[in-house]
């Protein structure tokens, strides 16, 4: 019978040298979840301002081509006074944070030019966007005849 109880003890001691296993690991187990979910916490963050700021970029690309294909079909003339009153679109001043959109007229070997920039408050530095475009109806230069 002694046998028997001797038997059991061991196995108690057992018993509570794993309990005292088990929560070793659960609280490293703790750790690593709250590690993780910190880490993944962060990262959605991360992702979320990216795609912010690509929406805004692509918005502020939209408004600003829009702008030059509308000042590039003006004769030259015409195409300066109207970057005198260049204001950005209402959806491109509700989307973007306080947009500033300029322009200037460049004249080269090629013909006229409009360059447009845009820039607005970022969380970020970043460049302001620039598109150039030529002028399509420039009035100095002279039109092709038809033949008849």
């Amino acid at each position: 019978m002694n046998r028997h109880r001797a038997k059991y003890r061991r196995s108690s001691s057992a018993f509570s040298q794993n309990r005292g296993v088990t929560v070793v690991e659960l609280m490293v187990s703790m750790v690593l979840l709250f590690t993780l979910m910190s880490f993944v916490t962060t990262i959605c963050f991360q992702v979320n301002f990216v795609w912010r700021d690509i929406n805004q970029h692509r918005i502020a690309l939209g408004e600003i081509s829009n702008q030059l294909e509308q000042l590039t079909e003006l004769p030259r003339e015409d195409a300066v006074a109207a970057l005198e009153s260049l204001q950005p679109s209402t959806a491109c001043a509700r989307t973007l944070r306080a947009p500033v959109l300029t322009g200037e007229v460049v004249d080269d070997d090629f013909g006229s030019q409009i360059v447009l920039r845009i820039n607005w408050h970022r969380k970020h530095p970043g460049k302001p966007l620039e598109l150039v475009g030529w002028i399509t109806k420039d009035v100095s230069s002279p039109q092709p005849e038809d033949d008849q």
